[in-house]
């Protein structure tokens, strides 16, 4: 987990995100950033080069984010 306040930077500043990849040991463009705010999290990580889906808490249909996840990866293995 990566703390603004800790790393010296704030979402939806691409360096936010970069510094969570540097501390997971992975590229951004390996990483999948789920968030609920189009701006704050989602335009964040797409900037730092992540991809990334957004969490629908507030739509006619709200969307968790498992659902979410699956959108963008898919069922996975057998197809769950």
């Amino acid at each position: 987990m990566c703390v603004s306040e800790a790393i010296g930077f704030q979402k939806p500043d691409p360096r936010a995100f970069r510094r969570l990849a540097d501390e997971l040991g992975v590229e951004p463009t390996a990483c999948l950033f789920v968030g609920d705010d189009a701006e704050r999290d989602v335009a964040g990580a797409r900037s730092a080069g992540m991809q990334t889906a957004l969490v629908d808490r507030y739509g006619d249909e709200p969307v968790g984010a498992a659902a979410a996840v699956e959108a963008v990866v898919g069922a996975g293995p057998a197809g769950r």
